[in-house]
């Protein structure tokens, strides 16, 4: 319905920038990230499918998603990889959460790479490539509403809820206590 020239418009609420840590609220959405085709490596598939990010393979539903952004060259990416790791071996009744990473901003190979480091991350049932030449994914977060979930540089964590939705995020390495926070928020 049309505003009566005596309805004055009202703005939308002011939305602070996306900061690391806890979001509260609704968290923050990332559907044109969703609709982004990527490659995806999935044990006992052979090669590379391109799938969506959305798509149920990837992000599965009612799932917990710990989403990881990393590349080969990325010294604190690796650094952070074994603590992920110990993390998830600590909680293999976590049968709801899945450690999601994407390689991004790096186009090596993704079965090679993800062979690589196989031995310092945890285990995915999907590992993420985004080989576009806009770096399409990257792209997306770093012009996404509440200040942008990608900020140019990496490892980038982001923890999606069982909606999809962000609750959660740290821009760069996460140290002990990054961890700390992490454990009881999942």
């Amino acid at each position: 319905a049309a505003l009566r020239p005596e309805e004055p418009r009202t703005a939308a609420p002011r939305q602070d920038p996306l900061r690391s840590g806890t979001i509260h609220g609704h968290g923050a959405g990332i559907a044109p990230a969703m609709r982004l085709e990527l490659e995806v490596l999935r044990p006992g598939k052979k090669g590379l499918e391109t799938l969506r990010l959305g798509a149920p393979q990837v992000l599965a539903p009612r799932m917990i998603h710990v989403v990881n952004l990393w590349a080969t060259w990325c010294e604190p990416c690796l650094d952070e990889l074994p603590a992920f790791r110990e993390l998830f071996a600590e909680h293999r009744g976590w049968d709801d959460v899945r450690f999601v990473p994407i390689q991004v901003k790096d186009h090596t190979d993704p079965l090679k790479s993800y062979r690589n480091y196989a031995g310092i991350m945890p285990a995915a049932p999907v590992q993420v490539a985004d080989r576009t030449e806009d770096n399409a994914l990257v792209s997306v977060l770093a012009a996404a509403k509440d200040g942008g979930m990608y900020r140019g540089d990496l490892p980038v964590t982001l923890v999606l809820d069982c909606n999809r939705r962000v609750r959660w995020a740290k821009f760069g390495k996460l140290e002990r206590a990054d961890f700390g926070d992490l454990e009881p928020l999942i």
